[in-house]
């Protein structure tokens, strides 16, 4: 059945018919191909990502903002505003600051880094607050925190005031805008379910938007590439001809060099670089007659001109077309990530809250609703 479906791929691929894309047919041929090889299907890299210069920008009543500005007596109240990170099963979160009307916006100062992610992550930012009164301000928050609540809780309520998911497409070497979702509608399972109202807590009037740090950095770009002797084909008077050079595979591009010696000059350009691109795919099948045998062919599904490249060895065209296959899968599953250098910036010392051992995270409430109709488990008595 498997070999049925690879024919008809590849019968598309020639016909070019427009069920499936070019991209798409390409992938399915190569996938064919590896499985009647008994070869397996390289997986994505994991990777670092990370989350930073997180501004939340707040929208008072103008009247109440300015006059909050001119005079602290008109400050009714202070917002403890902090986020809490989901990423996968890790979840981490900042530090916890103060605004009030006189506030233009949230501004968290914390670098917080994920290890070990997919690429095809899901970040789920959260924010949340409590407030205090000016009356509780002169006796100190942390006063406010140990305080036991009218429903016989301990600690304070944290509201839900928004909150936002980003992905691979939204890593960015610079500070970018995102949306906001406010209030708890359409938030993750694990969001706490305190609204406002139910803690008799004034709303904190975020803007629509947000803006944030989103760097990304996969762990097979953290080392050197492969590197070796490859017979790049050209055409000399309209017919082929080989190229003997130095090839350095970094991240998304194939450095060639005229010798090893030149390609470690740290000042030395190279004579010819060929970018990869999600579309390209690796072809080992169309050997042509030549004075050369491990042929490998880069082909494109668009109108980009194919590499070609030939190896020394048997051995180094297994190595090169095993290295070339994970380039490519990684670039279709880092994106721009697996393209451009994107600094990570070192993670910002987690630390506990100064009035209280637990986390921010562990004094969130959070319920979680089980449907009706699921059995109840029986219990060991019975």
């Amino acid at each position: 059945m498997k070999e049925v479906l690879c024919k008809r791929k590849l019968w598309s691929r020639r016909q070019n018919v427009d069920v499936l894309n070019s991209t798409e047919i390409a992938l399915a041929v190569n996938a064919c191909w590896l499985f009647k090889s008994g070869e397996r299907l390289p997986v994505p890299c994991q990777g670092k990502v990370s989350i930073s210069d997180i501004r939340v920008p707040l929208m008072w009543n103008e009247e109440e903002h300015f006059r909050a500005k001119e005079s602290i007596s008109e400050i009714s109240r202070t917002y403890h505003v902090f986020c809490i990170l989901k990423l996968g099963g890790q979840v981490q979160e900042t530090s916890l600051v103060e605004v009030d009307q006189s506030s233009t916006d949230v501004t968290l100062d914390d670098v917080v880094v994920f290890d070990n992610v997919d690429p095809d992550f899901k970040l789920n930012i959260e924010i949340y607050y409590t407030t205090t009164s000016t009356n509780d301000v002169h006796s100190g928050h942390k006063k406010h925190v140990h305080r036991t609540n009218s429903d016989g809780s301990f600690g304070p309520k944290y509201v839900l005031a928004g909150h936002a998911s980003l992905g691979v497409d939204d890593v960015d070497g610079g500070i970018k805008i995102h949306d906001i979702k406010k209030g708890a509608v359409g938030a993750s399972p694990t969001a706490s379910a305190v609204t406002a109202d139910a803690s008799h807590t004034a709303n904190l009037p975020l803007w629509s938007q947000f803006c944030c740090r989103l760097a990304a950095t996969p762990h097979c770009t953290e080392h050197d590439g492969i590197q070796g002797v490859l017979f790049l084909q050209g055409m000399t008077h309209r017919k082929p001809s080989w190229t003997k050079c130095w090839c350095r595979l970094q991240k998304a591009r194939i450095e060639c060099w005229d010798s090893e010696e030149e390609s470690k000059d740290p000042e030395g350009k190279p004579k010819n670089v060929i970018k990869l691109n999600k579309g390209m795919e690796v072809d080992e099948n169309l050997q042509g007659n030549c004075e050369y045998h491990h042929i490998i062919i880069l082909t494109c599904t668009n109108d980009e001109k194919e590499p070609v490249f030939a190896c020394e060895s048997e051995e180094d065209f297994h190595k090169w077309k095993k290295v070339l296959r994970q380039a490519l899968v990684d670039l279709r599953a880092w994106k721009q990530t697996y393209k451009y250098n994107i600094v990570l910036t070192d993670p910002t010392p987690r630390k506990l809250p100064v009035f209280s051992r637990m986390s921010l995270y562990d004094q969130i409430d959070v319920e979680i609703t089980v449907d009706d109709d699921l059995e109840e488990e029986p219990s060991k008595s019975e």
